[in-house]
């Protein structure tokens, strides 16, 4: 889950493409797209708060590595 909400965050920084990022998490690009359409229909409200705001932190981090 904490990947997940990591991946949407520098997802919507526009930082990366969409592309870019399922190549650095390892996952396909269907599946990238899935997360963001999950995202989008129910935002973060099954989402504990502690993963939220440690994975914000880690997407401001301008030196981001996966």
């Amino acid at each position: 889950m904490d990947e997940m909400i990591r991946f949407v965050m520098l997802a919507q920084s526009a930082r990366f493409t969409v592309s870019e990022l399922c190549e650095q998490f390892g996952i396909s690009r269907k599946t990238g797209y899935k997360h963001l359409e999950r995202y989008a229909a129910d935002g973060m409200k099954d989402w504990p708060c502690a993963v939220i705001v440690r994975t914000v932190s880690a997407a401001d981090d301008s030196a981001w590595k996966h």
